[in-house]
């Protein structure tokens, strides 16, 4: 506190802490101020761009994300943080073909960071890529094996549904990593698929335990909102799931992965008809990505989701 209060309060170091303070707690819009005042101060500040377009993305304000990376991709053609941003803002929306390239363009520029091959694996998991990824990871672990890595060659053993092998690598990453939300969802699904109730009822209450904290911390995050509905769906807690799911929609509806854990959350409530309306009008990619999760079998099965994949296809060319 000491050290911040020496320092000039409209110098570009204090804005962008400013900034990322006020982004980080939920504070959307005092964010892109700070950072549209360094930018004021420095026209050319890359930092300031991808850090703003972060923002617009967490206020679901996707057009405006994607002109300030243009923008940083523009001004600095050789810096692959502009293009990791713009990937993953396609890839939380579900555009998967656009992500993996975004990803690779990263990688291009910047062949050392693990980041980056993590992302494009996700991004080929998701496209049913299953080799692709895998080739992704394992280039990936030749740099460092790290429990966000080991999370998602969890996600691609269980979407190949080989759960046991899936366990393991979520138990290393929990291992490495005890306070992250999404390995404890991940771990307790494989658990309870695979018939082990007790266990994965004790992940998902210590996943709902941080979910809740994170939520104190920042109460417009959408993502760990829809997670905590997802928790108490799996707690048997109806009426909080739906509660929970309900807001993570409002505050982000074009969220990809809110839109998944919400019907996964509806489908684990019995309210299949909901989770139907919330996928009507979503892109092919989304659609195509639920189809390979187990436990939407029965959903993936439903002639008004068979059609729903129909009419998105045809919307998106195919794809």
């Amino acid at each position: 506190t000491l050290f911040r209060s020496s320092l000039n309060p409209d110098s570009v170091r204090v804005l962008l802490l400013d900034g990322l303070l006020n982004q980080t707690s939920g504070h959307y819009e005092k964010a892109v101020e700070d950072y549209q005042r360094v930018m004021d101060i420095e026209p050319r500040n890359i930092d300031a761009l991808v850090r703003m377009a972060l923002a617009f993305n967490d206020m679901d304000m996707p057009d405006r994300a994607i002109r300030m990376y243009t923008t940083a991709s523009q001004l600095e053609s050789g810096y692959y943080k502009p293009y990791q941003g713009l990937g993953y803002l396609y890839y939380v929306r579900g555009k998967f073909l656009e992500a993996g390239e975004q990803f690779r363009l990263a990688i291009d520029r910047a062949p050392g960071v693990l980041q980056n091959y993590i992302n494009l694996g996700a991004a080929m998991t998701d496209l049913g890529r299953d080799r692709e990824a895998e080739a992704a990871f394992l280039k990936a672990l030749t740099i460092k094996e790290t429990p966000g890595l080991l999370n998602s060659m969890g996600a691609l053993r269980a979407a190949q549904k080989r759960d046991a092998e899936a366990i393991a690598y979520y138990q290393r990453a929990v291992a490495l990593d005890g306070t992250n939300v999404l390995y404890f969802v991940n771990l307790g699904d494989s658990e309870r698929r695979l018939g082990l109730r007790d266990e994965s009822l004790k992940v998902y209450r210590r996943g709902m335990e941080l979910a809740s904290a994170e939520l104190r911390q920042n109460p417009r995050k959408g993502s760990m909102r829809a997670y905590v509905g997802y928790f108490a769906a799996r707690l048997d807690d109806p009426r909080r799931a739906k509660e929970e799911i309900a807001q993570a929609l409002e505050l982000s509806p074009g969220d990809r992965y809110v839109i998944r854990r919400a019907v996964l959350a509806y489908e684990t409530l019995g309210m299949r008809d909901r989770a139907i309306e919330k996928l009507r009008g979503a892109p092919a990619d989304v659609l195509r990505e639920l189809s390979r999760y187990e436990d939407l079998a029965g959903l993936s099965r439903d002639p008004r989701y068979i059609q729903l994949t129909g009419n998105a296809g045809t919307k998106n060319g195919g794809q």
